[in-house]
Formats: structure tokens, C-alpha cells, sequence
């Protein structure tokens, strides 16, 4: 009896001095041919923890019932004394699907408190991906983040604005929101998040009363391809992070700060309208609030040529645009200005984003409805009916499109029950789109039997 409770002490010893030194990560993918893809783990770990040595491999699940020890295949530790660490691994699969990749691990940081009342250490960290390998709709890569920044510092009584710069190597459409992270208990989502730029956002953080404060953060990138005027959806990651905030002067900032080609200004929102095929360069300027020695970075899409890339100037053409690589599409160009200040022991930032709409480009803002008890079909598979309920007021636009992506039929839901004849279609497998005037966007598959 004795040494069942000595192994169980030591056993809980081991746990506590292996627990908490994970901060974040996130899963990105690109495919190498047919259903083969190269999957990348990014994480974000103590290197003080008594469990880091636990990053050396971690166990990677692909979404269709296999999972893979992979060994770490390079590490950095920033000046921020944060770990970051990277695992690359093929896999192929061996059908069409929606698969989740997806990460787990035992030891989430302590004291983040917006997770557990701040006893986070006893929650496992969670992230994932999902891939759809889908014939129909051809290749696509997953979501890639430009500028995460392992370990993020906002100040105490200062606005906060933080951007990761998402982009579609394919061009799709992006979509944001903040999740709660998989089995976070008490979790409060504490910041805002812009939905078409990305832009997170916590105006007049109060002040801490003395040690830092960390909050957690889950960023969900959506991306929409567009087929015959429907946006549907490929796949998405998710970013997580934890933010810290310090007690540290607010004059680490620029006292002013201006795109001064910009149609529109509000906070640190930008945006510029293109109209014509000529090529175009922003301006971007600050003021320097004595002996502050700020530097500039730009983050932007692919197909943009940025001149500066690091500035302790005043004044700078940061971004040339040549318009005849771009497309006129439904949503803008995003760039993000970070002004920074190393302190030497934490990188300070703030970041500003330019929304440059090309021709006759619209705001498009699909936010998916993740509520799936908001719709329900049924039955589903049919012969030549089927009936939608919802619990969401308001009318909706219904669109049936085929496996290629063709739109087939097209009403609208204006009753909370509404029974739709598809007797004209032809059996086989069909996408129903519901989205309303919000862009808020529902999905979901249809079998038509005969």
C-alpha cells in the first residue's frame, strides 16, 4: 500500500513539473500532389518548463482515423525567451473528404485568465485545421500566416491592435472570427475581432495591478473559393495564441500615424479605392514621440512589391502596387503596418491595416453560422423532396449547386419550415448554400435518391 501511494506522489510530481509550457501554435498545409499534402505544425513553448523537452516530437492526428509521431524538424528561441517549433510531415489520403488535422497536448501555460478562472495548466492544449480534398473544386492549399508573433504585448491602459496578415495562396476569400478553443472550460472571449481584415482588437485595456496578465486568444481563418457566384467554403486553421499584458509606458508609440493617399481613416483602419489599371504606391507616415526609436514592417499579400521593409524614418513609400497582377474581386487587398519598439526584453507593436479595393470590388464579410441547430434538413437523403427548419428569424437566400460547383436551383426561406421541390434535379450528390443579408452563411450536403 505503502509504495501504490509513493508511485502515485511521484507520479503527480512528474505531472506538476512537466505541466504548463505551451503558448500557442497553429497547422498549415500545402498539397504535393493528387491527395498527398505536406502538413506543418507550428508551436509556441516555454524553454524554461520543466516540460519543454516534450517538443522534441509530438503526435500529429490527420483527420481520417490515423495519427504520426513526428520529430521536431527546427526550433528558434526569440528573444522573448519563447520556444518556436516546427514539425513537417507528409501524408496521403486515400479518399475525397473534409478532414480535421489536429494537435494535442497535456500542458497549457499556467495563469491565463480567461481559461479555468486561470488554473489553465489543467486544460490540454487543442488546435486543428481542416482540409477539404474535394475533386470539384481542384486544389487548395490551406490559409498562411505572415506575421504571428509568438509571444504578443499589449499595454495596460492602452488600445491594443494586433493582425496576423492572413492570405489564400489561391486567392480565396477570407473570413475571421474568434473561437472558443475545444473543452476550455469558463473560457471568455476578451477581445474583438474584425471580420474581413482580421484586426484584433481591446480598446483602454486596464491597467494590471502587478505581474503581467495573460489572455488567450483562438483566431478561426476561414477561406471561401468562388464558383458560379457561390462562395464555397475549402477549409480553415486556427491561430492560437496568448497575449500578455505589461504595465509599460504608452509613449513606446508614435504620437501620430497616417496613410496619407488614403480614402478613409478610422483608428487603425485604412482603406484606398483603385479604379483604373496604373500602378500605385502608399504612403505611410509617423511621428516620433522623443527618443522613441520605432521601426516600421509591412505584411502584405503576395503579389505586391514592398520597398521598406524596416524604417526608423518618418516618412516612406511602404507599399508599390502594380494593379496588373491583381484581380477585381469581392473583398480588398489587405496590408498590415506594424510600428515596433525592441525594449530590449519584449518587442512592443501596434498594427495598422490598408484595405485596398481594386475596380468594383464590395466589402464581403462570410461569417459562417457554426450552430448547426440553426438549420436542419431532413429527410436527407430524398426522392423528389425535402423540408428546412431554422430557429433564425429573418429571410434567407436558399442555392443548390452541384458537385462541379454549378448553381441548379436558387429561392428563398422567408418561414421557419419551408419545404423545397427538387423533383426536377437529377439524383446525385448536391451543396445547399443558406446565407442572409449579413453574409452569415450556412452549408451542408444533399443526396437525391431515385
Amino acid at each position: 500500500m505503502k509504495n501504490i501511494l509513493l508511485l502515485c506522489m511521484l507520479l503527480l510530481i512528474t505531472f506538476a513539473s512537466q505541466a504548463s509550457h505551451l503558448r500557442g501554435g497553429f497547422i498549415t498545409y500545402s498539397n504535393i500532389s493528387g491527395r498527398s499534402y505536406q502538413i506543418t505544425l507550428t508551436t509556441f513553448t516555454d524553454p524554461n518548463s520543466a516540460a519543454d523537452p516534450n517538443s522534441a516530437a509530438v503526435s500529429i492526428s490527420f483527420g481520417d482515423t490515423k495519427t504520426e509521431t513526428v520529430s521536431r524538424t527546427s526550433t528558434e528561441i526569440t528573444n522573448t525567451s519563447i520556444r518556436v517549433n516546427t514539425y513537417i510531415v507528409n501524408h496521403t489520403y486515400s479518399s475525397d473528404g473534409i478532414f480535421v488535422i489536429s494537435y494535442t497536448d497535456p500542458n497549457l501555460v499556467d495563469g491565463i485568465k480567461n481559461i479555468n478562472g486561470g488554473a489553465s495548466s489543467q486544460i490540454p492544449f487543442y488546435i486543428e485545421s481542416s482540409l477539404r480534398i474535394d475533386n470539384a473544386l481542384g486544389i487548395h492549399n490551406s490559409v498562411l500566416p505572415h506575421s504571428v508573433i509568438p509571444n504578443p504585448i499589449g499595454i495596460g491602459g492602452s488600445d491594443l491592435y494586433y493582425n496576423t496578415t492572413c492570405y489564400s495562396p489561391n486567392g480565396d476569400s477570407l473570413s475571421y472570427e474568434l473561437v472558443a478553443p475545444t473543452n476550455f472550460p469558463n473560457f471568455i472571449i476578451d477581445f474583438n475581432i474584425d471580420p474581413l481584415s482580421g484586426t484584433i482588437s481591446r480598446n483602454n485595456y486596464p491597467i494590471v495591478s502587478s505581474a503581467p496578465e495573460l489572455y488567450f486568444i483562438e483566431i478561426k481563418v476561414s477561406s471561401y473559393t468562388k464558383i458560379n457566384s457561390v462562395y464555397i467554403k475549402t477549409g480553415y486553421i486556427n491561430i492560437a495564441q496568448v497575449i500578455q499584458i505589461n504595465n509599460s509606458p504608452s509613449d513606446l508609440f508614435p504620437s501620430s500615424v497616417s496613410f496619407p493617399l488614403s480614402d478613409f481613416t478610422s483608428r487603425n483602419w485604412y482603406r484606398k479605392m483603385i479604379t483604373n489599371a496604373s500602378p500605385f504606391q502608399q504612403e505611410f507616415s509617423y511621428t516620433k514621440k522623443s527618443g522613441n526609436e520605432s521601426n516600421t514592417k509591412v505584411f502584405g499579400e503576395t503579389h505586391t512589391t514592398i520597398t521598406d521593409q524596416s524604417t526608423p524614418s518618418i516618412s516612406k513609400t511602404i507599399i508599390n502596387i502594380d494593379t496588373n497582377n491583381m484581380v477585381q474581386r469581392g473583398w480588398p487587398y489587405f496590408y498590415t503596418v506594424r510600428i515596433s519598439r525592441d525594449t530590449g526584453a519584449f518587442p512592443y507593436f501596434r498594427d495598422y491595416v490598408l484595405a485596398v479595393y481594386f475596380g468594383p470590388s464590395i466589402t464581403l464579410n462570410v461569417k459562417e453560422i457554426t450552430d448547426k441547430n440553426n438549420f436542419t434538413v431532413y429527410p436527407n437523403p430524398f426522392k423528389q423532396s425535402c423540408t428546412f427548419t431554422t430557429n433564425v428569424s429573418g429571410e434567407f437566400d436558399l442555392m443548390i449547386v452541384d458537385v462541379t460547383g454549378k448553381e441548379v436551383l436558387t429561392t428563398k426561406i422567408k418561414t421557419d419550415e419551408f419545404k423545397l421541390d427538387a423533383s426536377k434535379l437529377k439524383s446525385g450528390n448536391y451543396f445547399y448554400i443558406i446565407q442572409n443579408n449579413d453574409g452569415k452563411i450556412v452549408k451542408g450536403k444533399l443526396v437525391i435518391e431515385y
